[in-house]
């Protein structure tokens, strides 16, 4: 993935490779009760940091990056990489939702939240910048249908609403970071 590091590990007779997107978390999760939010089998463990390696390197960048580029190109360029970036993530849910832990979704372990929101959601509402000020649309497409359902979902959830900042407030403050055209 991108620039980060790969350190390769042995767990159940598996070579399984971490990145550094989440471990210190994963650490301190595994001695506290919240250790429910990370898969036991180190090959699930492997599919949720690199969903959120995926969220990290390839949407994460590319939500500022596109308040940033000063030229219509930049700004058009750095949005199809952020879309990019969101079609790997609903096709890594997809993917999720089709294993035993994923039971068909909404979220990473089907009805519960996992390091996986833990780690991602709260940037979500930092799509209200590009939207407001770039014309950002995500399409409602097949492409991104697993990426609006986990959305819709975890949107209602109070573990997501109790700290949510609103739309207006995220525009506000990312306005110091629009580059002029």
């Amino acid at each position: 993935m991108s620039d980060s590091i790969a350190y390769p590990y042995k767990e159940n007779g598996y070579t399984v490779y971490s990145t550094a997107a989440c471990p210190y978390a994963q650490r301190a999760l595994r001695a506290l009760e919240f250790a429910k939010l990370i898969p036991t089998d180190a090959i699930e463990r492997a599919q949720l940091r690199l969903f959120v390696e995926i969220f990290s390197s390839r949407v994460n960048p590319h939500i500022l990056g596109s308040l940033r580029a000063a030229t219509k190109d930049a700004q058009e360029e750095q949005i199809q990489k952020l879309l990019s970036g969101l079609r790997e993530v609903s096709d890594e849910l997809t993917k999720q939702w089709e294993r035993p832990s994923g039971k068909s979704g909404p979220f990473w372990f089907g009805d519960k939240f996992s390091l996986a929101e833990v780690n991602t959601v709260s940037f979500v509402n930092l799509f209200a910048g590009p939207k407001h000020y770039r014309g950002l649309v995500i399409p409602e497409t097949d492409e991104y249908a697993a990426y609006h359902k986990w959305v819709a979902a975890f949107s209602q959830h109070p573990l997501y609403t109790a700290f949510q900042t609103p739309d207006t407030s995220v525009v506000s403050t990312l306005k110091n970071y629009v580059a002029e055209d």
